[in-house]
C-alpha cells in the first residue's frame, strides 16, 4: 500500500483551490481529527504489512515517480 502524505494545511488549500469549493465534511478540524487518526492507525499497521509513506508536500511529478520506484523495486503490481 502506498499512502500519499500530505498535512491537514496543504489539504484545506487544495480543496480550496477546486471549482467546488469545500464541502461541509472537509472543515479544518475533522480533516486534522482524520489525519492523525489514519497517520496512527497506518504507522501500526505498517509493523505488520508493507505500507510505503511517500511525501505528497511535493510537486506531482516527484510525487509520482517515488511511488514508480517503490512499486518497481518492490514488485506491488
Amino acid at each position: 500500500m502506498v499512502v500519499i502524505d500530505v498535512t491537514p494545511r496543504n489539504c484545506i488549500k487544495r480543496i480550496e483551490k477546486r471549482e467546488k469549493g469545500k464541502e461541509l465534511c472537509e472543515k479544518r478540524s475533522k480533516i486534522e481529527k482524520d489525519y492523525f487518526s489514519y497517520k496512527k492507525v497506518l504507522k501500526d499497521f505498517q509493523k505488520k504489512s508493507k505500507i510505503y509513506f511517500v511525501n505528497g508536500e511535493r510537486p506531482i511529478k516527484l510525487v509520482f515517480e517515488e511511488i514508480k520506484n517503490k512499486i518497481n523495486a518492490e514488485k506491488i503490481i
